[in-house]
């Protein structure tokens, strides 16, 4: 073979397309226990270890060891897929009796001839120098803060975003309402302001949840199917102007956000606040060993110049790193402080507001009350009077009538006395 592309036509040319393919199973299958080890291993091994001793750092050597542990154990278990794969791939050069065998029955003449320690495991001791080393250098991999910070704020400016946008169109539909609370309720925009209030109600619990967090670049804004559900609301608002059930209309956005929240303060919170700790622990443990490497170098100062002033110099460092995160936090926790301070003044406010309100509608009550009464009085002395003009009407009417008919007799017995007479 005179390259890697002649080696490719030839087993395309002389074996076909599958022999290119001979062994992917068994090595897609092998990957899946070497990671899963990989990773248990290594993350049991650094919350032992910071159980154990929980108020130190875990450093670069113990990650070493954590990674080459965690690398051991994965090579041990996945090599046996690596032979077979092995032996399927080179069956056809080597072996070409046993070319047309497959994975399991490559398997049982391993096994059946060679043994398992002998026959799988063979090789195994070299290998447990290269898997170890490997997994050692890609668990102290760096990550690169600047690519950190673009990553976190290209997550977060989608919340920020948001955040504006609702300010901006709870701003616009205000200045259309009118200023009475009564013709707010009858305007036509009265649903859709009720509508932006809730959702603004619902970022301003957000920012309360995630907002000490993201300052302190310990996480993004994470629930981004929340963001897209807010997002088609706003959509919905700008395409339509009537809504007759706005409820079922939220009701997603506010599952959705409670069970962020929820999941934020259960599960992400307390690893925080164990992590922040953990710093604060590191800070003192570092001003304990300054401060006895400190008296140590003083003694032998004429000895050892050199090595204790790149001595201050690191801890003088370490110590400017841990205040300036203390301070970075400090300044977070004062921020969110100011902001409770504000929601607190708003509610406050809105409460004395709903006082005032209630006392209006107290007195406004009482007045309705004394009008009712005052109303109840007059119809009682106006059914007085009524009764009154009834009975002075019969009385009248009967007296009319007794007049009448005394008129009346003396005229009837004059004319029949006429009658007779004639």
């Amino acid at each position: 073979y005179t390259n890697l592309f002649s080696v490719f036509l030839t087993v395309f040319r002389t074996e076909g397309v599958f022999a290119l393919y001979r062994g992917a199973l068994w090595s897609m299958i092998g990957v899946l226990p070497y990671s899963g080890f990989v990773f248990f291993t290594y993350e049991s091994l650094k919350h032992i270890r910071l159980d154990y001793q929980s108020h130190r750092p875990i450093n670069k050597t113990e990650r070493m060891c954590f990674g080459a542990i965690s690398g051991l154990i994965g090579q041990t278990v996945s090599y046996p897929f690596d032979v077979i794969r092995r032996r399927l791939q080179t069956a056809a050069v080597i072996r070409p009796n046993e070319r047309y065998l497959g994975a399991i029955a490559t398997a049982r003449k391993i096994i059946r001839e060679e043994g398992i320690t002998s026959g799988l495991y063979k090789g195994v001791t070299m290998n447990w120098f290269k898997g170890p080393i490997s997994i050692e250098l890609s668990c102290l991999r760096s990550t690169s803060k600047h690519f950190h910070r673009l990553c976190s704020e290209k997550l977060n400016r989608g919340y920020s975003q948001l955040e504006i946008i609702i300010h901006d169109l709870q701003k616009q539909i205000k200045t259309k309402l009118p200023r009475r609370e009564s013709e707010r309720h009858k305007h036509i925009l009265s649903t859709k302001f009720d509508i932006i209030s809730s959702l603004d109600s619902r970022i301003q619990w957000l920012k309360l949840t995630f907002s000490s967090a993201i300052q302190n670049s310990f996480c993004c804004f994470y629930p981004g199917q929340l963001l897209d559900e807010i997002y088609s609301v706003l959509n919905h608002l700008k395409t339509q102007q009537s809504f007759s059930n706005p409820c079922t209309l939220l009701q997603e956005t506010r599952d959705m956000s409670s069970m962020a929240i929820e999941h934020f303060r259960e599960q992400i919170k307390p690893k925080l606040q164990s992590m922040r700790m953990t710093s604060l622990n590191t800070m003192r443990h570092n001003i304990s060993t300054f401060s006895t490497t400190t008296t140590s170098s003083l003694s032998h100062y004429h000895h050892h110049k050199r090595s204790t002033n790149g001595i201050f110099r690191r801890r003088i460092d370490i110590l400017k790193n841990r205040i300036y995160k203390q301070n970075i936090i400090m300044k977070s926790q004062k921020s969110q402080i100011k902001h409770y301070k504000q929601l607190l003044h708003m509610r406050t406010k809105s409460l004395i507001d709903h006082h005032r309100r209630l006392k209006y509608l107290e007195k406004k009550n009482k007045e309705s009350e004394q009008i009712l009464l005052e109303i109840r009085r007059d119809n009682d002395t106006l059914l007085q009077r009524i009764d009154q003009f009834i009975l002075t009407y019969d009385n009248i009417s009967t007296e009319l009538n007794n007049k009448k008919c005394d008129e009346i007799f003396p005229q009837i017995n004059t004319n029949l006395k006429r009658r007779k007479l004639d």
